[in-house]
């Protein structure tokens, strides 16, 4: 079957204007994952209290799919920070922007981002 022939089969079976709209809603419904390394202003500061700051300031936004804190080197340590939001442009921007206001944040880099 020739390309023009099949498609002209789909336009038989779905309205394009559907076919259109199907596409569009399933891509709107991906899911991205995206991993982010909070680094704090000062070494000494209490982790604890500033993951409990994350969630409660990204409630809001998107789900936290994993939150840890992790030891980098010589006692220096870092939250290590999973969140899953929908695929729209700009998502990751705003949940940077989120943690960069969280008191005692000094450093976000997103780390990795993937589909789900």
């Amino acid at each position: 079957m020739e390309d023009a022939e099949i498609a002209g089969n789909i336009q038989q079976h779905i309205p394009v204007k559907s076919a259109i709209s199907l596409v569009h809603e399933v891509i709107e419904m991906a899911d991205v994952a995206i991993t982010f390394s909070v680094l704090p202003e000062e070494a000494d500061s209490d982790l604890n209290k500033m993951s409990q700051e994350i969630k409660a300031s990204l409630a809001n936004y998107c789900r936290i799919s994993n939150l840890e804190i992790k030891e980098i080197a010589f006692g220096l340590k870092k939250i290590n920070l999973e969140v899953v939001v929908k695929d729209d442009e700009g998502q990751q921007d705003r949940i940077e922007e989120v943690l960069k206001g969280i008191s005692g944040v000094g450093q976000v880099d997103a780390e990795d981002m993937s589909l789900v």
